[in-house]
């Protein structure tokens, strides 16, 4: 079986508005746009909290099929 290679995790808007690491500073003239980043000090809180599905790439194309 192949190893998973594309990981699924879904928040709310206020979820992610309350997000350790969220800037609302994406870029210059931004509006209504943010982001965050996962890494290492914070991925598994995400798998743990908000994670999902688990895909390999072959799992992913048999869905556009």
């Amino acid at each position: 079986e192949s190893t998973p290679s594309l990981v699924v995790f879904r928040m709310t808007s206020k979820q992610v508005l309350n997000t350790e690491g969220y800037s609302n500073k994406q870029h210059r003239g931004n509006v209504g746009e943010g982001q965050f980043h996962l890494n290492q000090s914070n991925i598994d809180y995400h798998r743990k909290n908000f994670l999902v599905e688990k895909l390999t790439y072959e799992q992913l194309y048999q869905l556009f099929l």
